[in-house]
């Protein structure tokens, strides 16, 4: 009498593993893939750039360009990079005075190490600002 339910349960479950491993297979393409795999990103005409320091020194020079550091102040009062605008990415107000600056402009961010900037860039993304270059890991690489 058990084998009577084996079988149908072992179809069961095999169909069940098939099916997922054909939908985790469709879920991602070969463009994800390459965007994931890059450094360079562009969405919505957004670009988003992480750069090593030569880089950041260079954009540090263009016209219409904001410092964003967002590290703390514990962190911010040890140095900062030119004349960077604070803006802790741990404050209850991050995201709301990201919100109140002008998408237009191109922004160079950094961090400590990377993981913070990293994280405000793609929210920056989203929020539809045209270009950030983030510098590579962050202020503690600064020379």
């Amino acid at each position: 009498m058990i084998k009577n339910y084996t079988m149908p349960i072992q179809k069961i479950l095999t169909l069940l593993f098939i099916s997922l491993l054909f939908s985790a297979c469709q879920g991602q393409s070969s463009s994800d893939i390459d965007a994931t795999d890059t450094a360079t990103l562009k969405s919505k005409s957004a670009i988003y750039q992480r750069v090593d320091n030569a880089t950041f020194k260079e954009k540090m020079q263009e016209e219409h360009v904001v410092i964003l550091d967002v590290r703390t102040k514990g962190e911010t009062d040890r140095g900062v990079i030119g004349d960077a605008t604070l803006i802790d990415f741990r404050s209850n107000d991050f995201q709301s005075r990201l919100a109140e600056l002008p998408r237009d402009k191109t922004y160079l961010l950094y961090c400590q190490s990377g993981g913070r900037s990293a994280r405000a860039a793609k929210l920056m993304q989203e929020m539809g600002f045209a270009e950030i270059y983030e510098l590579e890991r962050g202020y503690g690489n600064w020379e």
